[in-house]
């Protein structure tokens, strides 16, 4: 799996209506210092299902780092700012945009099944990833994973991106590229970020509240 950043400007997709709202943790205590909310927007029809299935996988690997998610799924779409759904506020410091799409995102290189957007400023965009559906699909069908679990594993891969920056690593769920090994550990829920990682995506959650701010003073 390939995934990259694309420091050029781009736009945010915005949600208009709420599906559904929900929190999901696994191996954790609730500690909300260790929480962050994915804005997961289903562009292409995909069974909701699915998605759901996703997350929950999504957030079985990020509760083992030590993060605990809550979900927001969330229509395509321009935001009504009349509406008091969560998925029509502003965004916070620790809100994230996952799009699950199936027709080929503009953003996507060869075979990759995710990738995840990190603008360089503030007056780039927001971070977000995109996931591409029938890349997981082909995937499942040449190992024993199914195409949910390969997409919660992805999900989980990008949100590493989105906290700790562009880098792989050489094993495990941040590599570059997965091999049947992979999706053997995928299929069985064994795929995880390495101590380091997850110590990382921590230490990255608790900065979020804390953003660098650039001050000018007249004299």
């Amino acid at each position: 799996m390939r995934t990259r950043e694309v420091p050029v400007k781009r736009k945010y997709v915005a949600a208009s209506a709420i599906f559904a709202l929900r929190a999901f943790s696994a191996g954790i205590s609730g500690d909300v210092r260790q929480q962050i909310t994915l804005r997961v927007v289903n562009e292409d029809g995909i069974s909701w299902q699915i998605v759901s299935n996703a997350e929950n996988e999504a957030g079985f690997i990020l509760g083992k780092a030590g993060v605990r998610v809550e979900w927001l799924n969330c229509a395509d779409g321009f935001v009504d700012w009349a509406r008091e759904e969560r998925c029509s506020q502003v965004p916070g410091p620790r809100d994230f945009d996952i799009r699950i799409v199936v027709r080929q995102p503009r953003e996507r290189h060869a075979s990759a099944l995710g990738l995840a957007v990190l603008p360089e400023g503030a007056a780039e965009g927001r971070p977000y990833a995109v996931i591409y559906y029938p890349v997981a699909e082909v995937m499942a069908q040449m190992s024993m994973a199914d195409a949910f679990q390969v997409v919660g594993a992805a999900i989980a891969h990008e949100v590493g991106h989105l906290l700790l920056g562009a880098n792989h690593s050489r094993t495990g769920l941040m590599r570059a590229k997965w091999t049947g090994a992979e999706l053997e550990r995928i299929s069985v829920r064994s795929l995880r970020f390495s101590s380091d990682e997850s110590t990382g995506l921590r230490r990255a959650i608790a900065a979020l509240d804390h953003p660098k701010l650039a001050v000018a003073a007249v004299h």
